[in-house]
């Protein structure tokens, strides 16, 4: 987890969240910031946030996907638009085989097996 006020430079600090044991109050308890005792946020991207390269690496996500030599998909709908688009311009690619490992496939191309 890290602050929630991602403006400020201590935000960049990646935290262990606190186990359930150090959890004195477990109905009420909302970690906060040691350093300006905002909320601390889990670190996963909600609904309205944008990729960035601190918390999510896109550009080094970028990068690597120029010289991959397959994709393996795991445990996603590909729901947020730069999943789904390394997916599709991996698809795209004759010398990129992608392996979808799901309940359901949510790739829309290919073969299924």
């Amino acid at each position: 987890m890290h602050c929630s006020d991602e403006d400020e430079e201590h935000s960049k600090v990646f935290h262990k969240s606190p186990s359930l044991g150090e959890v004195t109050d477990r109905k009420n308890h909302v970690p906060l910031c040691s350093t300006c005792g905002k909320v601390m946020k889990p670190h996963c991207m909600f609904f309205d946030e944008c990729y960035s390269e601190h918390y999510y690496r896109m550009r080094t996500v970028n990068r690597f996907l120029e010289d991959c030599d397959a994709l393996i998909v795991i445990g996603t709908a590909l729901a947020t638009s730069f999943a789904a688009r390394i997916v599709e311009d991996c698809i795209n690619r004759d010398d990129v085989p992608v392996i979808e490992v799901n309940l359901e496939t949510f790739c829309d191309k290919g073969y299924v097996a």
